[in-house]
């Protein structure tokens, strides 16, 4: 009887445990009003990275070659980038940014670096940000001897 009385009361007392945990009023948003970036903040990036070519295009080709050139011509390059920005607003970014790109193949040396003026928009929503970029600006390319401004 004793060990009855005794399980009822562990039962009653793990039931009611949660009851007690939960709160009264839950609060929807704890973030809501937040800023994360302030008027005035910097952002400085630095990026680097590998190249890896997926397959080689041949736009020119005859009758009897195939539209993809073999894989074994390409070789892996390096990327890397600078960015510098300034918050003019709370969620609004200015900057610019400075990358470039190189890439060999068995006997060509293929050669990007643009430079361009970056826009920023960032949407919060706590803890996650979306940001929106627009790039705008030059590159200069070079293939071997050939070079050219775009």
């Amino acid at each position: 009887m004793t060990k009855k009385i005794i399980a009822v009361i562990c039962l009653l007392v793990l039931i009611t445990i949660p009851v007690f945990s939960q709160e009264d009023d839950p609060i929807e948003d704890d973030y809501a009003g937040v800023v994360a970036y302030s008027t005035g903040e910097q952002v400085f990036s630095i990026n680097a990275g590998a190249m890896i070519p997926l397959f080689n295009l041949a736009p020119f080709h005859t009758a009897d070659e195939p539209v993809i050139g073999p894989l074994t011509s390409a070789k892996t390059g390096v990327a890397g980038s600078l960015k510098l920005g300034f918050f003019v607003l709370d969620n609004f970014m200015l900057g610019g940014e400075l990358a470039g790109m190189f890439a060999t193949t068995e006997n060509r040396t293929l050669t990007m670096i643009p430079l361009s003026f970056v826009t920023s928009y960032y949407f919060l929503k706590y803890p996650f940000e979306f940001p929106i970029h627009l790039n705008v600006g030059i590159s200069m390319n070079s293939l071997d001897e050939y070079f050219k401004v775009t």
